[in-house]
C-alpha cells in the first residue's frame, strides 16, 4: 500500500524521511488550490498527510470526520477504507508530545499562541482539552496584536510559536521580544528549520526551557501510522527517530585561528560522515576573489562585510560541515547565524605552530595579538573544543568522538 503528503511547497518537508524510516511507500505531491478538491475524492492512495493550506479543505472534502478533527476544523491525516474517506488530526497530540519533551503541561497555565492561522487552531484546541488557565491569540490584525501584546507580558507562562517568522529561508525574523516576558517557564516554536529558530536562541540566552517543531512534526507522522496501521506504536520510536532527525540535520561548524587546520580537519570529517563541506573562505574567494587582495584594496570592513553574506547563507543549509575563517566570530550575527543550525566547535592549536602564510590579518596584527583578542570569544562560543596540536589523527578522533556525544545528546 502506497501513502503521500499533500501541500503546495514541499520541497523541504522532512515527512518522506520519517515514513519511509517506518517502512512505508511514501509520496510528496505538490498540488495547486484548484486540484486539491479532485485529487482527495480520486487517488491510488491508502492514506494521506495533509499539510499547509489544504488542511481545511481536506475538512470539508472528507465522508466521515473522526472527532479529533472535529475539535480543531483542520484534516491532517485521511484514512481511505471501504470506499470512504476518513479524517483525522494528529497535530494536537503530536504538540502535546512536543510540550512534553520539556515536561511541560499547558494545565493551569497562562498561555500565549503567536498565529491565528492553522497550527494556531491546534494550540487553542490543546489548550482547551488541557485545561489551560488562560488563552490569548496575538496576530497582526486582531485585538491583540505585536504591539499590544506586552501589556500581558507579567502573566504568560506558556508561548507557543505558530507564525513561520524565522523558518527558513528568512531564518533572522523574530516574532516577539521574549526578554519582555518576565515569567516564561517555556516556548515552544513550532519551526523545525532552521533547529533554533532566532526565537529559541532567544530562549537559551535568557535560561528559558525550549523546544523546537521537530518532535510534534515526528509524533504526529507515528500518530498518523497508527491509524494507517490500525495499532498502536511504543513512545520511543518518536524519540528515536527526532533524535536521528535533527543529527542528520545539525551542521558541525569549526572556528578557531587562522592556521589552526580548520579546513584540512573539515574536508576530512566531512568525507567520514558523508557530508557536504563547505569552506566560508573559499566561498568568499570564489563569489568576490583572492581575500588578501580584497583586504589590501577596499579594506578589510569589506571583506567582513562578504563574509557575513556567505556566513549567512551558508548557515541556513543542513547536514554539512562548515569551516569559518579566523574573525568570522567576532561578528555577533555570524554567531546567531551559525548557531541556528550548528554545532560550533573551537580547533585549538599552540600559536607557534600556526601558519601564517597569505594571512594578511595574522601577518599585519600577529598571531599572540590576535588570540588575546579572540580567545575568549572562541571559548564563549563553542560547544566543544578540539586540540590540534599533535598529529591530525589525533585530532579527527576527538571529533569523532564528539559526533558521538551530539548523538547520544539526542538518541
Amino acid at each position: 500500500m502506497r501513502y503521500a503528503l499533500i501541500g503546495q511547497k514541499l520541497g523541504h518537508s522532512f515527512s518522506k524521511d520519517i515514513h519511509t524510516s517506518l517502512g512505508l511507500s511514501y509520496d510528496h505531491i505538490q498540488l495547486e488550490p484548484s486540484e486539491v478538491e479532485d485529487f482527495l475524492r480520486c487517488n491510488d492512495y491508502a492514506g494521506l498527510n495533509v499539510t499547509i493550506p489544504y488542511k481545511e479543505v481536506a475538512y470539508s472534502s472528507v465522508d466521515i470526520l473522526d472527532e479529533s478533527a472535529s475539535s480543531v476544523g483542520a484534516v491532517n491525516t485521511i484514512l481511505y477504507r471501504d470506499g470512504k474517506s476518513i479524517g483525522y488530526n494528529t497535530d494536537v497530540k503530536g504538540m502535546r508530545y512536543m510540550l512534553s519533551t520539556i515536561g511541560v503541561s499547558l494545565r493551569d497555565k497562562r498561555v500565549l499562541i503567536l498565529g491565528s492561522g492553522g497550527t494556531s487552531r491546534t494550540a487553542q484546541a490543546l489548550c482547551r482539552l488541557d485545561g489551560a488557565k488562560d488563552v490569548y491569540v496575538c496576530s497582526r490584525s486582531g485585538e491583540i496584536n505585536y504591539s499590544s501584546v506586552y501589556s500581558l507580558a507579567d502573566s504568560i507562562d506558556v508561548i507557543i510559536n505558530c507564525t513561520p517568522v524565522g523558518m527558513y529561508p528568512l531564518n533572522d525574523g523574530v516574532p516577539i521580544d521574549l526578554g519582555r516576558f518576565g515569567r516564561l517557564v517555556a516556548v515552544a516554536d513550532c519551526i523545525y528549520n532552521p533547529l533554533k529558530s532566532r526565537l529559541l536562541l532567544d530562549a537559551e540566552r535568557l535560561g528559558i526551557n525550549y523546544v523546537n517543531g521537530i518532535s510534534m512534526l515526528v509524533a504526529q507522522a507515528v500518530y498518523a501510522e497508527e491509524i494507517w496501521r490500525g495499532e498502536s506504536m511504543d513512545s520511543s520510536v518518536i524519540e528515536e527517530i527526532s533524535s536521528r532527525l535533527t543529527l542528520s540535520k545539525t551542521n558541525i561548524a569549526l572556528i578557531g585561528m587562522p592556521g589552526s587546520g580548520k579546513s584540512t580537519l573539515g574536508k576530512l570529517l566531512a568525507e567520514r560522515l558523508g557530508r557536504d563541506y563547505i569552506d566560508t573562505d573559499e566561498q568568499i574567494t570564489s563569489l568576490y576573489g583572492d581575500i588578501p587582495t580584497i583586504i589590501s584594496t577596499e579594506g578589510e570592513s569589506t571583506f567582513r562585510d562578504r563574509e557575513r553574506e556567505v556566513v549567512s547563507r551558508v548557515s541556513t543549509y543542513s547536514g554539512i560541515v562548515i569551516s569559518t575563517g579566523g574573525g568570522t566570530i567576532l561578528d555577533s550575527e555570524n554567531v546567531l547565524n551559525l548557531e541556528q543550525n550548528a554545532v560550533i566547535v573551537f580547533v585549538s592549536r599552540g600559536l607557534k605552530k600556526l601558519a601564517t602564510g597569505g594571512r594578511p590579518i595574522s601577518q599585519s596584527v600577529g598571531v599572540e595579538k590576535l588570540w588575546l583578542e579572540r580567545k575568549d570569544k572562541y571559548l564563549s562560543v563553542a560547544d566543544y573544543v578540539v586540540v590540534n596540536d599533535s598529529d591530525i589523527d589525533s585530532a579527527m578522533r576527538q571529533l569523532e568522538e564528539i559526533y558521538e556525544d551530539i548523538g547520544n545528546q539526542w538518541c
